[in-house]
């Protein structure tokens, strides 16, 4: 069976409506019988918010505070698209970066990815439901909520179940950066041509 990840930014998930649009694609996904796995962002300015409420309690947050603060937008968004997805006759669960086994460095706020353990995600895709996987976090190797670096991310460098399968990455969200530019499948180039950048 084929599997479809699909990556829906802020934008995409900004509201309910967007979220039900979002929904009614994935389901035509699973519909036309693939396996489908997804990976949301925090809805619209959600991020923004977060950062804008953290500053106003605090003069310099805390790092590990803040990525607790901050990883909550994407739970909102994997939980309502998954109530979403349901309502449209399929069956879904949603995934925290740690429930996913998205295992990280300790660097809060740039966490880089050292491991996946998908194990939970790959049992509810052979279980024929949609996986909703939260993006820009993961679980350090410490046990704590993490945020990601922006970094060009390639699943099949840790993990199986993405090998040989197309994972374009971009630098940067196409929609804000205009140069953003589309890496290949080489993770190493892409990671060489990331840093080469910050």
């Amino acid at each position: 069976m084929t599997l479809v990840v699909q990556k829906f930014g802020g934008s995409s998930v900004a509201d309910p409506e967007r979220i039900m649009n979002v929904a009614r694609r994935v389901v035509a996904a699973a519909d036309a019988g693939a396996q489908v796995c997804v990976v949301v962002s925090a809805m619209g300015d959600t991020t923004d918010r977060l950062l804008e409420l953290a500053a106003q309690v605090s003069s310099n947050p805390h790092p590990r505070e803040q990525d607790m603060l901050l990883t909550s937008g994407e739970r909102i968004s994997i939980a309502l698209l998954s109530m979403a997805i349901i309502d449209g006759g399929r069956e879904a669960i949603s995934f925290t970066g740690s429930q996913a086994g998205i295992v990280t460095d300790t660097r809060h706020g740039k966490a880089r990815i050292v491991e996946m353990r998908s194990e939970r995600v790959r049992e509810a895709l052979d279980a024929g439901k949609i996986a909703i996987v939260a993006g820009f976090q993961g679980v350090s190797t410490d046990l704590d909520v993490t945020t990601l670096v922006l970094e060009p991310v390639h699943f099949s460098r840790y993990d199986p179940l993405y090998r040989g399968r197309p994972s374009p990455a971009y630098l940067g969200t196409p929609v804000r950066i205009g140069d953003a530019q589309l890496y290949p499948l080489d993770a190493r180039a892409a990671e060489r041509s990331c840093r080469s950048r910050l």
